[in-house]
């Protein structure tokens, strides 16, 4: 792979997979979101999404994570046809 195709490549690949390791523990734990952002409301205890929201962001989390684990997979074997690669 060239040098100056190099950097950008291997901070996409980071990006992808840091995405996929997010989304996967969201679909594990579709709460996740909310403990993270929940420190936004003044009384979070009252505005606590519903159970089926919270199925919603795994569906969600599940369809982001097979798109993002597609894209790294492609590019991962693209890196391998790049010039110099």
């Amino acid at each position: 792979m060239s040098e100056s195709l190099a950097l950008p490549f291997y901070v996409l690949l980071t990006v992808l997979a840091l995405g996929c390791a997010f989304f996967l523990a969201q679909a594990i734990y579709p709460r996740l979101s909310w403990v993270l952002t929940k420190w936004q409301y003044r009384n979070p205890d009252m505005v606590e999404p519903s159970a089926i929201v919270f199925q919603l962001r795994r569906v969600k989390a599940i369809v982001l994570f097979g798109v993002f684990l597609v894209a790294l997979l492609l590019l991962f074997n693209v890196g391998d046809t790049l010039p110099g690669g």
